[in-house]
């Protein structure tokens, strides 16, 4: 059986760059540092992503910094042209952070003993990962994690 078969329905540059420390890093001042391989032409295009990514992660918007494309360190998303930069970039970026985000609500899960029962009904409030009333982490206090 192929292991690629998962990989047939993520977007081309998600594909091309699989990990997801190249689009995303959560750091413990409340940042989330995300890589673009697009460039901003006046065109809003690092706006619209900022938006897709708060909205993913459930965060405020002024939480997320965008990074425009750096050869060698962004992913590469090939040229910035034409009208599909939002929907290529975002697909992508949407994947990573929901991916980003089901990681950080297993793992807050894990360290509360969160019952099986209630993973489901665990939520994200500004970065906040709360079940109900209850706050349990947040990304920012996670994010030692992801040093290094």
């Amino acid at each position: 059986m192929s292991t690629d078969v998962g990989l047939a329905v993520l977007p081309a540059s998600l594909q091309a760059n699989p990990r997801l420390s190249t689009w995303l890093r959560l750091t413990r001042d409340g940042h989330a540092w995300v890589s673009s391989g697009k460039v901003e032409l006046g065109q809003g295009i690092l706006g619209a992503l900022s938006q897709i990514v708060a909205e993913e992660l459930g965060i405020r918007v002024e939480r997320v910094r965008m990074t425009g494309a750096v050869t060698g360190a962004s992913p590469d998303e090939a040229v910035t042209s034409g009208s599909l930069s939002v929907q290529h970039s975002g697909a992508a970026l949407r994947h990573v952070c929901a991916q980003a985000r089901a990681l950080h609500l297993a793992r807050a899960a894990a360290l509360h003993a969160v019952d099986a029962q209630d993973v489901a009904a665990l939520e994200v409030v500004d970065g906040e990962i709360r079940l109900g009333d209850r706050r349990l982490s947040s990304y920012w206090d996670l994010a030692e994690d992801e040093a290094g």
